[in-house]
């Protein structure tokens, strides 16, 4: 019985070394004894925002994507990112939160440390009326992808489709509050299922979404009106 004991309670402490969480169907292990708190403030205002982040870096698979090189230094992990201007403030939370410049960090990582970020603007392909997501560096963006007149926030989880090196996103309705808040992404399709696929028409004010890509096909498109 002791001997049960004391196996059980080994298996629990194992366990309860890891911290794993679950957001929008996306999951990310952390552990924690290797896990520094990094601090970014970007240098510019972003769409009349001061935005700061503070993300929590696993400095033991940060350098895992080909994207980062091997570059032990690279800012990759859950983030919480903070807007603020003069009326309005609220805390979006990123699970899969990086850029290019922040994968090619150089600055030594160490707990605590205050890093200022570079930010990387959306660029939409403008070459069609459909605007693909596929070309986008920017960790997130402001853009009316409801066609409503209204910018909504567009969080980049980096890397969170299920083909390796493309992304997925979280799409936030921002509310005036002077009061600090946590936004909770939009859940009703299309907007919980927008990716690197995605095809926005603003002219015909539609939104495509890829079913899915066999090989390197794709297999057609779910197709939303907001006419």
């Amino acid at each position: 019985m002791k001997i049960l004991i004391i196996i059980t309670s080994l298996i629990l402490l194992a366990s309860c070394k890891k911290a794993s969480t679950v957001t929008n169907d996306v999951t990310t292990g952390y552990d924690m004894t290797d896990s520094v708190t990094v601090y970014l403030q970007y240098a510019e205002p972003i769409n009349g925002y001061t935005v700061t982040a503070t993300c929590l870096v696993d400095t033991t698979s940060n350098y895992d994507s080909p994207n980062t090189n091997g570059n032990r230094n690279a800012i990759v992990g859950r983030a919480y990112i903070h807007f603020r201007n003069d009326t309005t403030q609220f805390t979006v939370e990123n699970p899969l939160f990086s850029d290019y410049t922040l994968m090619a960090n150089q600055t030594p990582l160490k707990a605590g440390i205050n890093i200022s970020a570079t930010y990387t603007p959306f660029s939409p392909d403008t070459s069609s009326d459909n605007m693909v997501f596929n070309s986008n560096q920017s960790p997130f963006f402001f853009y009316d992808i409801d066609f409503d007149g209204e910018k909504e926030l567009i969080v980049t989880l980096w890397e969170g489709m299920e083909y390796h090196g493309h992304n997925s996103y979280e799409i936030y309705k921002i509310r005036n509050s002077e009061i600090d808040e946590i936004l909770t992404p939009l859940t009703m399709p299309p907007f919980n299922r927008i990716d690197d696929y995605t095809q926005v028409d603003s002219v015909a004010k539609t939104i495509s979404i890829c079913k899915g890509i066999d090989a390197v096909k794709i297999l057609g498109y779910d197709i939303y009106s907001f006419k």
